[in-house]
């Protein structure tokens, strides 16, 4: 059983304010999560991965609050596919 840290709970909070105000930027959110140190497994078992796929699939979101959060989960899940470490970057 994994707990979640205060801090998740107040990005969780945070995520969900910023869902609901769909015209903020996508990328801001995935920046502000991205020090959350997490696989993609344990991503589906907290709160922020059950908090994005409600905020998905919600029916009394809007139209574009369940496109911003659909965006927002395959962009956080892009991130958490690749994590650099101790800041080497790829540069293809």
């Amino acid at each position: 059983m994994s707990a979640v840290s205060t801090n998740d709970k107040a990005t969780v909070l945070t995520l969900k304010k910023r869902l609901s105000e769909p015209d903020r930027d996508l990328m801001a959110i995935i920046d502000s999560l991205s020090s959350i140190n997490m696989d993609k497994q344990l991503l589906k078992e907290t709160m922020i991965g059950k908090a994005l796929n409600k905020a998905a699939n919600a029916d009394e979101t809007t139209p574009r609050a369940k496109k911003a959060a659909k965006n927002l989960m395959g962009a956080w899940k892009k991130k958490i596919d690749y994590k650099p470490s101790s800041g080497d970057h790829f540069t293809g």
